[in-house]
């Protein structure tokens, strides 16, 4: 299932990529998420939105259907291959267009949209701070955002190697990745009322499932290349969470957060 493997949001994405993000999307959690974030924009009927980092095109796809025949939507996304299968799928939606373009120089023209939304996205930017602010910008005065980002710095893995876990989860505390509080600090940043912060916890308690959707072995990986942990530790410490599994006493959540947002001036 692809325990080492990862991408970056700008490389490109193989068919094992986007098999992960649809598993991903049909765990309730996951949509239960998604529903939130709709919700955080308002009435969507006669809206244009905008959809960043859209991926295989699914919430760009309800999005048009809940704006109606009088809304548009416009997804993009900055992987070629991704839009590709965004547009095999649903192209051939009369209000939803597909376009290629990064979160960090949107190409549309101030005030373009009523609603922005992003899903899981801007923590994966290298710079967080400009894509919200171009999410704002392409705001009209009254228009609504609403992102929503794992908060990596909460991640709890429990059942393996403990100070492989603690020194692997203390590097990543440590890493780039926005926190909660970060992201609400860009929100603002950008010039955006915020309106709702909504936290949600991911817990997962089968190990194949925490491989893919919390990347432990990229982790691993990325410590042992970053903070110099030592590489058999790191591979001791996936085995001793295959053990753990073994016995049943793996566990492991994320934390992650919804925040909705107003561009003020709006009537």
């Amino acid at each position: 299932m692809g325990r080492h493997h990862f991408h970056p949001v700008d490389e490109r994405y193989t068919p094992e990529d986007i098999a992960y993000l649809d598993r991903a999307a049909a765990l309730k959690e996951i949509r239960a998420i998604k529903l939130r974030s709709y919700a955080a924009l308002g009435p969507l009927r006669g809206v244009r939105l905008l959809e960043v980092g859209c991926g295989t095109g699914d919430d760009a796809a309800r999005l048009a259907r809940a704006v109606g025949p009088e809304g548009n939507v416009v997804a993009l996304d900055s992987n070629a291959a991704m839009l590709a299968e965004a547009r095999a799928r649903f192209g051939q939606v009369a209000n939803l267009r597909f376009e290629l373009g990064a979160a960090a120089a949107l190409p549309f023209t101030a005030g373009a949209f009523d609603a922005v939304r992003a899903d899981r996205v801007v923590h994966l930017v290298a710079d967080p701070g400009a894509a919200l602010a171009e999410m704002a910008r392409v705001l009209r005065p009254g228009g609504r955002l609403a992102i929503s980002e794992p908060d990596w710095r909460s991640l709890v893995v429990e059942g393996g190697d403990a100070d492989t876990t603690r020194a692997i989860l203390d590097g990543l505390a440590s890493g780039p990745r926005p926190s909660t509080a970060d992201f609400v600090a860009l929100v603002q940043a950008a010039g955006l009322t915020i309106d709702a912060v909504l936290p949600d916890t991911l817990v997962i308690t089968d190990l194949e499932s925490a491989y893919e959707l919390f990347r432990l072995g990229y982790l691993a990986l990325a410590q042992v290349q970053r903070l110099g942990i030592d590489a058999a530790a790191a591979k001791r410490w996936l085995a001793s969470l295959e053990t753990a599994a073994a016995e049943g006493r793996f566990r492991s959540a994320l934390t992650g957060v919804t925040i909705s947002a107003t561009r003020d001036g709006g009537r």
